[in-house]
């Protein structure tokens, strides 16, 4: 039974072996081996290059937006009180 396993494991190993040298009938074989395929070449963008000058402009806008956000937030929590409580290790007095 043992001899019948192992005959069974060298005869599926031989046939994987011989199923992956096809004659290249395939029309896009290149034989650079089973199963890998060339990446597609890159796609240029989808839009043109946009320039220094408009991504500057852009970026200052998002940064005024940002700021904007930033002072309102501020101004919505100016009133509010803050607790800060240090703890420390077990002992130390610090937190009690």
């Amino acid at each position: 039974m043992i001899v019948g396993f192992q005959a069974f494991v060298v005869g599926m190993t031989l046939l994987s072996l011989a199923g992956g040298r096809g004659g290249g009938e395939e029309p896009d074989s290149d034989d650079d081996g089973p199963g890998w395929r060339r990446p597609e070449p890159r796609r240029p963008p989808p839009e043109p290059h946009v320039s220094w000058p408009d991504f500057e402009r852009q970026f200052h806008e998002h940064v005024k937006t940002d700021r904007a956000r930033d002072e309102v937030s501020a101004g919505l929590t100016a009133g509010m009180e803050t607790t800060v409580v240090m703890l420390g290790p077990p002992g130390s007095g610090k937190g009690t």
